[in-house]
């Protein structure tokens, strides 16, 4: 599948626990992060969004699992 947008996310520390895998709630943070990217890419902020009086949420995500992410590792994030 071809995506029309990515970005590149490195695990900080504080993302993960102490075998040192990030902790799976923090990937809805990297999505958060990828969409926020995404949206200004297209010259569009989510503050805009906001102020012209929208608003979403969140009704269903989908992850794909293909092995744990660790600290100082490189994820990609596609929208």
């Amino acid at each position: 599948m071809k995506y029309r947008f990515s970005t590149s996310f490195k695990v900080r520390y504080a993302e993960v626990d102490q075998q040192q895998v990030v902790f799976f709630g923090h990937y809805y943070t990297f999505f958060d992060e990828a969409l926020m990217e995404y949206m200004e890419a297209m010259d569009y902020s989510y503050r805009r969004l906001l102020e012209e009086g929208v608003d979403w949420m969140y009704a269903e995500s989908q992850e794909q699992y293909q092995g744990s992410a660790r600290w100082g590792d490189t994820l990609e994030a596609h929208c």
